[in-house]
């Protein structure tokens, strides 16, 4: 595959960014797919960066001869959210993100060929975008995701170091506000809303030492609870790369890539 390393200004976000895309190589005379690429919006952890994927994981070989753009923006350590203090980290990667993928390369944008997929925080936001944007995407998988933001905030409390390899706590203060104001950021509450007709397919995985188990557990018993599509899979395995790249494997066969 191609791979590019995109610098643009971001309007909402008001600075330049750097976003991460893979896309298929074509052969002397060869053309895009007639109605354009499948394309997959792959998300970072909280401390990461769009790089992540890329560096850590086997990505570009699991994707060989695989028809689909890869895009892995740096979303910052935002949640993905327009924070309380003024970031509008959700409104570039739900709405100007998108629009600059489908105005430069030649991705299908139909709902059915539009994937969001995330570990840790990237897992929290690629099933918010599935839940709040359900007419764009068709499926959503969440490798150890941050599901239940109102839980994470209390064990970050507790315990400012839970999260593995992070020397820093998320300041949720700055990104949910004081008090907490989760409302439309909140997937539990996404969950009840959302009708099982209009919902996308969604997928989870987590390893099973992970401290964060727990909340995939919730999430999938919450959406199964509302008759949505989703199944969780899990086996051995912590907060650690070693498991996101298994797991990455797999998401890459259960979703329907051409």
């Amino acid at each position: 595959m191609t791979y590019l390393n995109a610098t643009i200004h971001s309007w909402s976000l008001g600075i330049k960014t750097n976003v991460h895309i893979l896309i298929p190589d074509l052969r002397p005379g060869e053309k895009p797919p007639a109605g354009g690429y499948a394309v997959l919006y792959l998300l970072h952890g909280y401390t990461g960066d769009g790089s992540d994927w890329l560096r850590l994981s086997r990505l570009e070989y699991y994707l060989m001869e695989k028809q689909i753009v890869v895009v892995m923006p740096d979303g910052n350590n935002g949640f993905y959210t327009d924070t309380a203090a003024g970031d509008l980290y959700w409104t570039y990667l739900s709405a100007e993100l998108p629009q600059f993928i489908t105005g430069n390369f030649p991705v299908s944008g139909k709902r059915a060929h539009t994937y969001a997929a995330g570990l840790s925080m990237g897992g929290y936001g690629a099933l918010k975008l599935a839940l709040r944007c359900p007419q764009k995407y068709g499926y959503a998988v969440s490798f150890s995701g941050m599901l239940d933001v109102l839980d994470i905030i209390e064990k970050c409390k507790e315990t400012p170091n839970i999260i593995p390899h992070c020397s820093v706590a998320p300041n949720f203060k700055a990104i949910y506000g004081e008090p907490v104001k989760i409302a439309e950021n909140d997937l539990m509450e996404l969950l009840k809303h959302m009708k099982p007709e209009s919902c996308p397919q969604l997928k989870l995985y987590c390893g099973e030492e992970d401290f964060l188990f727990g909340a995939s557990e919730l999430f999938t018993k919450t959406a199964l609870h509302y008759g949505l599509p989703c199944s969780f899979d899990h086996f051995q395995g912590g907060h650690e790369w070693g498991f996101w790249d298994t797991a990455l494997a797999k998401a890459l066969e259960w979703l329907p890539l051409r």
